[in-house]
């Protein structure tokens, strides 16, 4: 089950996220391993059938992986940006929603 902080803070994901950069400089202040691509990868069209969008906002979806519950971003352009635990994305979303 996605928690509760996810969905609240999947409204101001789009909003908080001008760019790429803006995530990662708030994932350096979460205390959870939060992982990132070594380069820009496309999720693939067939990923529907693995993956469920949870949330999100401005184009960014939040994804929840159907069998290992890995919670994970896409921008706009389907682009994966970072992927963790349910409990690190977590953290990430509410230090993305307070600041702003």
């Amino acid at each position: 089950m996605v928690g509760i902080i996810i969905k609240a803070a999947a409204a101001v994901l789009g909003a908080a996220l001008g760019h790429a950069g803006e995530l990662e400089k708030v994932a350096k202040e979460c205390k959870k391993t939060i992982r990132f691509p070594a380069f820009p990868v496309k999720v693939s069209p067939l990923d529907k059938k693995f993956w469920n969008t949870i949330g999100g906002g401005d184009g960014w979806k939040i994804q929840q992986h159907m069998t290992t519950g890995v919670v994970r971003i896409v921008d706009a352009d389907d682009t994966l940006r970072a992927w963790g635990t349910e409990e690190a994305m977590e953290e990430l979303f509410t230090k993305l929603a307070k600041r702003n």
